[in-house]
């Protein structure tokens, strides 16, 4: 059966009825206000142990402020709520911060986060950034202020800034060019001081790197940028421009990421014309003075083999002949006498033996290979050093005499540093035509050394013999390696140039 309350009036809704004790009810209401309470203990937790710091802003003045905003201004909270908060503000900020209040109230469109400065209680100029939210304090409207301090992150960026100011007045003046280059081979920063040289009409916004430097349509084949790109490794290589013909040395570098890709490429380009007609020139001297040096040896060849030891030979034998027709002179005469001739005779051989070492008659009467083998043979007797000669191929070549003389000097110069300083038993000379390079290999079973010292040495011990060999190398444009460790011996690896034309053989051999 269904109670219905008594209505007294017609048509009115029935009034339930609340079944519950009122111990029921004061329970409820106890355990709503306890929820309440936990409810507001959590907000005021976040809100005091906030990062940020918080203000309620009314009117002109901070309703409520929470410790983050004590911290960051180092006033009170008394002090902060006592004052309006414009006094806080930096001067030069005060206007737009009371701008963006009053506009933000009427409801028109103003930066929700916007960055300014306070001045702190002891004087320090903060930076702090600012997120706006509009509510309804005490029935009124009003501001949440949500504030970061960015002190640091401000003064890192000017740092920073003017860091790249000086990096990019420093970038923009060096003479060299800089590029910088994407991976479609776009310079994507350059110091255009450096493209002076470079037409005008090709510095466009991000352009092609071989277009500006290179004149192209297409990336160069093969493009060293490239290689960098997917090798991850710098690179080297000089190229000559086609716009003005100066000599540029190219140095790439790779720029990484946090992965270890390559994402960027430095190209480092340095004009060194100048350097390369300097090394030409010096070059040129060079050849110029060891092709004197070696007319002025044979001026001296001759002089001292056509009339000194001839000469000599002429008073060698007058005086072999001197007593011929005296049979009445004392043997102790005689024996003196012939003293006298065997040193003349040694004078004769000391004579002739310094005419051949400046310029061998073999080298014009028999050739390169007769010539080498000759020496290689004396050397052996004179030093007792065993020395073995081997060539193939060179006999049948046709040489100009820059090439002869100097390979016959590399092989003196090699076996008298040998002799000198290797302590060597053994030594073997090869010289082998294996096109497109004559080969000359010099080795001996000595005590060998350390390369790298020893080459760095050679100008403070004044050796000349390694260092004249480098020249005359580099004179025939060819090439030198030296092995050696020691105790382990010597070898000297010179390869020379050789155009086939001139004998019109390309028949090759090679060294075993």
């Amino acid at each position: 059966m269904t109670l219905k309350p008594k209505n007294d009036r017609k048509g009115s809704s029935p009034i339930p009825l609340d079944n519950r004790t009122n111990s029921e009810i004061l329970s409820e209401k106890n355990q709503a206000h306890g929820v309440m309470r936990e409810s507001q203990e959590d907000y005021r937790l976040l809100v005091e142990h906030a990062n940020e710091a918080i203000l309620i802003a009314q009117e002109g003045m901070l309703k409520f402020v929470n410790p983050k905003a004590e911290a960051i201004s180092g006033y009170s909270a008394q002090e902060l709520t006592s004052r309006p908060f414009l006094e806080f503000v930096h001067p030069e900020d005060r206007e737009m911060i009371k701008d963006y209040y009053v506009r933000r109230i009427r409801g028109e469109e103003v930066p929700v986060v916007y960055e300014f400065r306070i001045i702190h209680k002891q004087g320090e100029v903060l930076w702090l950034r600012n997120n706006v939210v509009v509510l309804h304090w005490m029935g009124e409207p009003a501001t949440l202020n949500l504030i970061m301090d960015i002190t640091l992150q401000k003064k890192n960026e000017a740092r920073l800034k003017e860091t790249e100011e000086l990096l990019s007045n420093a970038f923009g003046a060096l003479h060299d060019l800089l590029l910088v280059i994407d991976r479609d081979l776009r310079i994507v920063k350059s110091n255009w001081k450096g493209l002076e040289h470079f037409p005008r009409e090709e510095r466009g916004e991000k352009p092609y790197c071989y277009a500006v430097t290179m004149n192209r349509q297409a990336p160069c084949d093969p493009c060293h940028a490239l290689e960098v790109f997917e090798t991850g490794k710098p690179r080297e290589l000089e190229v000559c421009s086609p716009f003005d013909g100066r000599i540029r040395e190219i140095r790439a570098l790779p720029i990484f990421d946090g992965a270890g890709n390559v994402v960027m490429v430095v190209e480092h380009l340095r004009d060194i014309t100048s350097r390369k007609q300097a090394e030409e020139h010096i070059e040129a001297l060079t050849q110029q003075l060891l092709r004197a040096q070696e007319n002025e040896r044979q001026i001296i060849s001759r002089e001292l083999h056509d009339r000194l030891a001839q000469e000599l030979t002429s008073v060698k034998i007058g005086l072999d002949t001197l007593f011929d027709q005296h049979h009445g002179v004392p043997p102790s005469l005689r024996e003196k006498l012939s003293d006298f001739s065997k040193t003349l005779q040694r004078s004769i051989m000391s004579v002739r033996d310094l005419s051949y070492d400046l310029r061998p008659p073999a080298l014009d009467d028999l050739g390169l290979v007769q010539a080498v083998s000759q020496y290689c043979q004396d050397f052996s007797e004179k030093s007792g050093v065993r020395v073995e000669f081997f060539s193939a191929g060179v006999e049948k070549m046709t040489l100009d005499f820059d090439t002869e003389i100097n390979l016959y000097r590399m092989v003196q110069e090699g076996l008298n540093n040998i002799q000198k300083h290797a302590e060597a038993a053994n030594a073997t000379v090869r010289l082998v035509a294996s096109f497109p390079h004559i080969i000359l290999r010099i080795e001996d079973d000595g005590k060998g050394f350390d390369v790298e010292q020893r080459l760095a040495s050679l100008t403070e011990e004044k050796r000349m013999g390694l260092r004249s060999i480098e020249e005359r190398v580099k004179l025939l444009q060819g090439r030198i390696k030296i092995r050696s460790s020691p105790g382990m011996g010597t070898t000297i690896l010179i390869e020379i140039p050789w155009e086939a034309e001139k004998d019109g053989s390309q028949e090759g051999y090679s060294d075993h």
